[in-house]
C-alpha cells in the first residue's frame, strides 16, 4: 500500500489505521519512507497524519551523504527533523560516528552523549561529550572531555578542547595534551599523520612542551616520529631549547632546530642546528 501526502510518501506490507482525534497509520512488515531529504526503511511504526509525525523501529535513513542507523526513529515532516536512539550512528566514506541521541536534518548530523568516532581510514579514535557533523563537506567537531586515542606499541591518548574533523584528517585545538608510554607532550594545537593502521608522525604547535623520564624540550613547533609504534625521534623547531641529564650532569641547549634521539622512555642523542647556547652543569 502506498500513500502520497504532501511530497511525504510511506509504503508497507500491511498497515491499519486508526481515527481517534487524528488519523494514525499503524505500519509493518517492511515499511518504506521517502521524503526529499530521506529514504527511511524500518520494521515497524506509526505515523500521526495530523501532526506530522512518524515512529518507527529498526530504522536505516539515507541522505545525499549520509547513511543513519538506530533502533528508534522519530521523524517530523514539518520541520524536517530525525532523531535517533538506541545504538544510533551514521557513516559516509570517512567515519562512522555514535552517540546516545543523533538529530540530523539533511546531511547535517548533532551527536549528543557517549560521541566515538571512528576514522575508516586511519587507526584512529576521538571521543566526546558532543559533536557536529556536515556530511556534504565531510566536515565536523567534537567537544567535551574530548581525547583521540590511537592503538599501537606505544599506545597515544590525545586530549584537547576541541578536535575538527576534516575528510580523513583529524586535529585538535587548545590545551593539547599527549600522553605515551614513552613521552608527555602539551600544545596549543596537533595533527597526526596516521596511515592505515600505522602511525608515523604527530605534530604540535604554539606553546610545545615535552617530557622525558630524563629531560624536558620546549619549542613552537614539534614533529614526534614514530616507528613501529615507538616514539623514536623527536624535532624541535623555533625557539627551540632541550635540557637533559646525562653522565651525572645536565645538559642545556638552545637553537634553530633541535633533533632529539628517544630509546623507550629516555632521552638519548641531541643535534642541534644554529646552536644558540649550550651548557654543561
Amino acid at each position: 500500500m502506498i500513500f502520497l501526502l504532501a511530497k511525504f510518501t510511506f509504503n508497507a506490507g500491511s498497515m491499519k489505521i486508526l481515527f481517534s482525534g487524528e488519523t494514525i497509520y499503524i505500519l509493518s512488515n517492511g515499511v518504506y519512507i521517502t521524503t526529499d531529504e530521506y529514504g527511511i526503511k524500518g520494521s515497524y511504526g506509526k505515523y500521526y497524519e495530523n501532526s506530522g509525525k512518524v515512529f518507527l523501529n529498526d530504522a536505516s535513513v539515507k541522505s545525499s551523504n549520509l547513511s543513519l542507523f538506530a533502533k528508534s526513529l522519530f521523524y517530523n515532516k514539518y520541520n524536517k527533523f530525525l532523531e535517533l536512539k538506541g545504538n544510533a550512528y551514521f557513516e559516509d566514506n570517512y567515519r562512522r560516528i555514535s552517540g546516545d541521541i543523533i538529530r540530523s536534518k539533511g546531511d547535517s548530523a548533532w551527536v549528543f552523549g557517549n560521541v566515538d568516532v571512528l576514522s575508516k581510514k586511519r587507526n584512529l579514535r576521538v571521543y566526546g561529550d558532543s559533536a557536529f557533523y556536515d556530511g556534504k563537506n565531510a566536515y565536523g567537531w567534537v567537544r567535551g572531555n574530548s581525547r583521540a586515542f590511537i592503538p599501537s606499541s606505544d599506545t597515544l591518548n590525545i586530549f584537547a578542547n576541541m578536535f575538527l574533523l576534516h575528510r580523513d584528517t583529524t586535529f585538535g585545538y587548545g590545551d593539547v595534551l599527549i600522553k605515551s608510554a614513552s613521552a608527555e607532550a602539551k600544545g596549543d594545537t596537533f595533527v597526526a599523520d596516521v596511515r592505515g593502521d600505522t602511525l608515523r608522525r604527530v605534530f604540535l604547535f604554539g606553546n610545545v612542551s615535552l617530557v622525558w623520564k630524563n629531560g624536558k624540550g620546549y619549542s613552537k613547533i614539534a614533529e614526534m616520529v614514530f616507528e613501529g609504534g615507538e616514539l623514536r625521534n623527536v624535532v624541535l623547531r623555533d625557539s627551540a631549547r632541550v635540557v637533559y641529564n646525562e653522565g651525572g650532569g645536565t645538559i642545556e641547549v638552545e637553537g634553530g632546530i633541535i633533533r632529539a634521539k628517544v630509546e623507550r622512555d629516555s632521552l638519548k642523542h641531541i643535534l642541534v642546528e644554529k646552536l644558540e647556547k649550550g651548557v654543561y652543569r
